[in-house]
């Protein structure tokens, strides 16, 4: 689903997913129902390009076309955020006009043909545009909608990778556009229909991790590179730390809107296709990572993590009808120093020279959800404010573990804080 997230000038890579009650039970064939539901995605990624600019990377500020000098913008979401087997009904694009246009300016949407990065994208490496999407007029300010069903049903259905909308202009004046840093950012808007299994599911995490079934090295970050010791496979040798798996047998909460089926992070099989982690599209195993679908409530995914700062969370918390708990709890990991695991604590000085704080990469430690206040069948989006939060590299990708259990956080032992597990 993921979501989404960036600190200044990377995209997150991230994982959520939710651990109930654990029980050692592969999940059984189930009936399934259909549930249409709706939803909004925030671009995780925007940028323009600028011909008589041929080499400068514009990644920040307004979004803008116009015939003359030729600019062009870009914008990616991440569809991963949906179940793989969702039928897409409705697919609308909404961006807002900022500023006065003497136009009408027919703005025309298209689609990526290769993958770009927000901070590289310039009119020279800028990738090759499928152009003959649908065209809305554009005049005045505003927010202004195009109907962007068909591109998005081939990117849900496998029949082509996502890399985003292209939006040039054919005429009149030059338009510009809010971007995702700014108020009123751009928005997909889907309605969605999901064939949803009743009763229980297994689900796991898809975070790297080396203590696998396979022997592979789970690679966290590239740079170095840097092994994934993030806890996500459960059944593990005994001394390894086994990762987190929801089995629950009649439901009663999850993070966000969908919940995919799997037995195990990387074996067995798999409501997505692959493994969430160390399997490939192909089916092969491969050093491979944040494969999970349909199983993430974060939903302020362009908010960034300074260094020893606060935060607010926006997390979605769906309820079953027939559920009975009154209160469950999330957590949240951030690695922060990106050494692969989520264990570490840090130091925070104080600029106004008092005593020095601890930063966490727990950032959200037992926080109770109450679970009476989600409507049955429904869901709440919860505001949550996080501890302070280590980031040594905040123009870098991070992991992080969203959890809803039953109980609080899982320790390690020896007076160690929970790491996810």
């Amino acid at each position: 689903m993921y979501s989404r997230y960036r600190t200044p000038r990377a995209i997150l890579a991230f994982l959520a997913f939710l651990v109930l009650s654990l029980v050692l039970t592969a999940f059984p064939a189930l009936p399934a129902h259909a549930a249409t539901l709706s939803d909004e995605l925030e671009a995780v990624a925007d940028a323009r390009t600028q011909g008589g600019s041929p080499d400068v990377n514009f990644s920040s500020g307004a979004l803008f076309v116009s015939t003359a000098n030729g600019h062009l913008s870009f914008l990616r979401f991440d569809l991963r955020e949906l179940p793989a087997d969702a039928v897409i009904d409705e697919a609308q694009l909404q961006l807002t006009v900022i500023g006065a246009n003497d136009g009408p300016n027919n703005v025309e949407i298209g689609r990526l043909e290769a993958l770009w990065r927000e901070e590289e994208i310039t009119w020279s490496n800028q990738p090759t545009i499928g152009w003959g999407g649908p065209i809305q007029a554009v005049s005045g300010t505003g927010p202004v909608t195009w109907d962007v069903t068909e591109i998005v049903q081939r990117w849900a259905n496998g029949d082509g990778p996502n890399f985003g909308f292209a939006l040039r202009g054919d005429g009149g004046s030059g338009v510009s556009f809010a971007s995702r840093e700014m108020a009123d950012p751009p928005i997909l808007r889907l309605r969605v229909t999901i064939p949803t299994p009743e009763g229980g599911r297994s689900d796991s995490g898809d975070a790297p991790d080396s203590s696998n079934h396979h022997g592979v090295n789970n690679t966290a970050y590239a740079a170095g590179p840097v092994p994934g010791r993030f806890p996500t496979v459960w059944d593990v040798p005994a001394g390894q730390p086994a990762g987190p798996r929801h089995e629950n047998a009649t439901g009663e909460g999850f993070l966000g809107q969908y919940l995919s089926r799997e037995a195990e992070a990387d074996q067995g099989p798999d409501q997505d296709g692959p493994n969430n982690i160390l399997r490939n599209a192909a089916g092969v195993i491969a050093d491979v990572a944040d494969n999970d679908r349909g199983d993430d409530g974060w939903r302020n995914r362009n908010i960034t993590f300074p260094d020893c700062r606060q935060q607010t969370l926006t997390v979605r918390v769906s309820k079953v009808a027939g559920a009975s708990l009154n209160r469950m709890y999330l957590n949240v990991w951030f690695d922060g120093n990106r050494d692969g695991d989520w264990a570490d604590l840090g130091r925070c000085e104080d600029p106004a020279g008092g005593p020095a704080q601890a930063g966490y990469e727990w950032i959200v430690q037992d926080y109770v959800i109450d679970m009476s206040a989600v409507p049955a069948g429904g869901y709440l989006d919860f505001n949550i404010d996080t501890l302070r939060v280590i980031n040594n590299a905040e123009d870098r990708a991070h992991w992080m573990r969203f959890t809803l259990s039953e109980e609080r956080a899982v320790q390690p032992g020896g007076g160690a804080y929970p790491d996810g597990r």
